[in-house]
């Protein structure tokens, strides 16, 4: 068994999960584990002193209370799948499937010279502009579905052409961003203290988390992400954190 009172260097890693509430109930799903960089706790308090103002105690404390603050979580993450970026995006996560087809003489009306235009759907394939070339008189970006007229082929500045063109299916994952005022979720925590091996437990039964700072979508560097936010203390428990160190497993 541990000696409880023996010092040690305390430098932890560990794996953080999430589990989400949704209308106040908690949902059974762990998301995580987090790719933790950073994980700090602040905990506060309040103090309120009375302080004398008679002649010669002036400014003494003549008495005193305290009161605690929510204990504090700051947590930042260098990578996600779905589920966590949306807690990052104060978001939710839903399937995303468009079916494919065919479209005939879509009309694009005004196009100016070398100026993209979004055709009516993505994904677009064998886009004919009749008597016209691609890649000569206009240029398409497939993916997105825009089209552009060019100033070196023969459709006028300004010209309105019409379009054929098919596309095809699309699937994946749709994080809808800011769908969420607030994101309440418990996180579970194994660590394990790096110098000494020790394991231990983090338990937080629920934190009100926000996102703290900009997310570069695109930039020079991977992603960084970061969550702040108090912690609720719940009926029927003692404290809003729970730092379960050393834990022992048998």
């Amino acid at each position: 068994m541990p000696d409880l009172n023996a010092q040690q260097g305390l430098i932890y890693e560990g794996n953080i999960h999430a589990q989400r509430y949704i209308g106040g109930v908690l949902g059974h799903k762990a998301i995580g584990p987090f790719e933790v960089t950073a994980l700090s706790l602040t905990v506060s308090n309040e103090v309120q002193e009375r302080r004398s103002r008679l002649v010669g105690q002036s400014g003494k404390v003549r008495g005193s209370f305290a009161r605690s603050n929510p204990t504090q979580i700051s947590l930042s993450a260098n990578a996600a799948n779905a589920d966590l970026y949306a807690l990052f995006l104060l978001g939710s996560v839903a399937a995303h499937s468009l079916t494919g087809g065919t479209v005939t003489a879509e009309s694009v009306a005004s196009m100016e010279h070398d100026k993209w235009y979004k055709l009516a759907q993505a994904n677009v394939s064998a886009v004919v502009i009749a008597t016209r070339t691609l890649g000569i008189d206009y240029e398409v970006d497939a993916r997105l579905g825009m089209i552009r007229s060019l100033s070196t082929g023969a459709i006028a500045n300004n010209a309105t052409v019409l379009v054929n063109y098919s596309y095809g299916a699309i699937s994946g994952t749709s994080i809808r961003v800011g769908t969420e005022s607030k994101v309440d979720v418990r996180l579970l925590g194994r660590l394990v203290n790096s110098e000494t091996g020790a394991h231990a437990i983090l338990d937080v039964p629920k934190v009100t988390l926000s996102p703290d700072g900009d997310i570069a979508l695109i930039g020079d560097d991977y992603q960084t992400m970061t969550l702040t936010g108090s912690c609720v203390l719940m009926d029927g428990e003692s404290a809003d954190l729970y730092l379960r160190d050393p834990v022992t497993y048998t």
